[in-house]
């Protein structure tokens, strides 16, 4: 998910192009106007003949306008004063945050104005940042986990070499 602005970190871990941020919480949705056509740019490279056809035809198609809506996510990792409004295909892959969004504030069954806003209740929100919480822990035990086991793995395997060995050199 590209994310943009200036953000202050609470943990300071090294920046990669491959970060992955993470959302914690969705905090509202807004309804925005977004653009569906594609004849935004001229080429500056198009005959001259060929740009007074684009011109004409631009000004008897009108830009066609969809309203979507875009989040405000609050990062993982992050203060609040670095959440960002995102579109829809940004945060996507969030199945059960944006279903539950939606069972919290009232399902989208209707045709709103741009600019309109709907904002979750702090106790949900709460209860998002807890719950997002608890699972950070459980996938962090589950690494721990599988890292000692791999670990103790290893251990037997160096031990089982080191026995092999003093067994052949004995011999």
């Amino acid at each position: 998910m590209g994310k943009s602005g200036k953000r202050s970190k609470q943990e300071e871990p090294e920046e990669s192009e491959d970060e992955v941020f993470q959302v914690e919480v969705i905090t509202k949705a807004r309804v925005f106007e977004a653009s569906s056509s594609e004849e935004d740019s001229d080429s500056e490279e198009e005959p001259l003949a060929s740009k007074k056809k684009s011109k004409k035809k631009k000004k008897r198609k009108k830009k066609e306008h969809c309203a979507k809506w875009e989040y405000f996510v609050k990062w993982a990792n992050y203060d609040s004063d670095a959440s960002t409004w995102e579109p829809e295909e940004n945060v996507v892959t969030c199945h059960r945050l944006l279903e539950s969004f939606w069972e919290h504030v009232g399902i989208d069954d209707q045709d709103y104005q741009v600019g309109y806003v709907v904002s979750a209740k702090e106790s949900w929100i709460q209860k998002e940042k807890k719950r997002f919480l608890k699972e950070k822990e459980e996938e962090e035990e589950m690494r721990r986990k599988k890292a000692r086991k791999k670990a103790k793995k290893l251990r037997s395997a160096s031990t089982k070499d080191s026995q092999l060995s003093t067994t052949s050199s004995s011999n």
